[in-house]
């Protein structure tokens, strides 16, 4: 501090210093927040944050020889109770954040930058309650995984409001009461759907409830796309029979990978069709996952039959289509 001290004497006059998280130098937060306090993302009850690593850490290091002439390890311990040096506490702070004596576990290195923002864009100061859950307690390492959630009071421009955080692996899921209200909770897309090259070919995304619109993947495989993929949160029982229908009137492949099990929240259940699938141009279901069980599924396709856009020798899918009827198909309809 002394050294530190006499630098700042020297140019206190010329050195322009700042504290605190780099986020708040960066142009793209000052713009969250801005969204917030404009009002631009509507009225806010809840915030959700995370970090997605998983560092599990069984205990402290054993001894593993002496520390080099370089380093001085016990200025380096500081203030925490002995440890044996061993060369895997060093190496960054992902090498010793997990370990009670010298740090705080995810929440304390990541959850300072991710947390910050949500206290920087909503004004929050103290929590009035707050709980936490993660694995079973160990005296030597953070929990490996962690959930926790704040409870903060009303200010002079905001409702009070819910914040919560995940590490681990652990993340917020697609709230239970958005099923079949999403447009109470987010913005229509203006965009077209995004075709993407890979090795051997290009693949469309498209998400839940796409599969109810057939131009999502008419316009996909218009642009290219050979496989169209559908990560999916599926609720009602008839979109793996539409994705086929959809993998034959385009002639592509389509992926539908889909959730299992029942989430509830509140007086909110939803249970999940499961059957992930994989669909070729022909409309044949290659494989299928189980509708209650976890699974993982590979088959070998070859995507040039994508190309092929010919029903017969005679007809063919694109270069048949009466485009002169689409201009009643997209009449708005009140």
């Amino acid at each position: 501090m002394a050294e530190a001290r006499s630098h700042w004497l020297k140019k206190k006059h010329k050195l322009a210093t700042q504290v605190g998280t780099q986020r708040h130098a960066n142009p793209n937060f000052n713009r969250v927040r801005e969204l917030i306090m404009d009002g631009a993302i509507g009225d806010l009850s809840a915030v959700y944050a995370w970090g997605n690593r998983q560092i599990p850490r069984p205990g402290y290091l054993p001894a593993a020889g002496d520390p080099p002439d370089y380093l001085n390890y016990d200025l380096w311990l500081g203030p925490s109770p002995w440890h044996p040096y061993n060369p895997g506490y060093f190496g960054g702070c992902l090498s010793w954040n997990m370990y009670w004596d010298f740090g705080s576990g995810q929440i304390g290195d990541m959850g300072s930058h991710m947390i910050d923002m949500a206290y920087w864009g909503l004004d929050l100061k103290l929590p009035t309650t707050c709980s936490a859950e993660g694995t079973e307690q160990n005296p030597d390492t953070c929990p490996q995984w962690l959930t926790a959630e704040w409870d903060h009071p009303a200010n002079d421009w905001r409702p009070a409001i819910k914040l919560y955080w995940y590490d681990g692996g652990k993340k917020p899921g697609m709230p239970s009461d958005a099923f079949d209200r999403e447009k109470l909770f987010f913005q229509p897309g203006a965009k077209t759907p995004a075709v993407s090259p890979i090795e051997g070919g290009k693949i469309g995304m498209m998400v839940c409830f796409d599969w109810f619109y057939p131009e999502v993947a008419r316009v996909l495989a218009i642009d290219g796309a050979q496989v169209i993929c559908h990560p999916s949160n599926l609720v009602l029982p008839w979109c793996q029979d539409a994705m086929r229908t959809r993998s034959i009137e385009n002639r592509v492949f389509s992926i539908t990978s889909n959730r299992i099990g029942t989430e509830k929240r509140g007086n909110i259940a939803l249970t999940f069709t499961g059957k992930s699938q994989i669909v070729d141009p022909s409309g044949e279901v290659i494989v299928s996952a189980s509708e209650r069980s976890e699974s993982l599924k590979i088959a070998d396709v070859d995507l040039d039959e994508a190309l092929n856009k010919s029903v017969t020798p005679n007809n063919d899918l694109f270069k048949d289509r009466k485009v002169a009827f689409y201009k009643p198909i997209i009449r708005k309809v009140v």
